[in-house]
């Protein structure tokens, strides 16, 4: 039974066995990838909080002007 497993498995030699070095090298490079990931996420995260700064700023002057407006018009309107 074993055997009949086994014999469907790939072949495979110790070459394709990882080693920890090869770990290592494998979590060193991740590492260093989710860094690079993060300091992007960061950047995206600076510039998203910029444009909706500027977005909601120029929406609050407008909706001051129309409001100021309007009002103006209702006084002007009720004399």
């Amino acid at each position: 039974m074993a055997n009949n497993g086994m014999s469907m498995l790939p072949p495979v030699g110790w070459a394709d066995v990882a080693t920890k070095s090869d770990l290592d090298s494998v979590r060193t490079e991740m590492r260093s990838e989710f860094s690079a990931v993060r300091s992007d996420m960061r950047a995206l995260e600076a510039n998203l909080r910029t444009e909706m700064h500027q977005s909601i700023r120029a929406q609050t002057w407008a909706l001051v002007g129309w409001t100021t407006g309007l009002a103006g018009l209702i006084v002007a309107l009720t004399r």
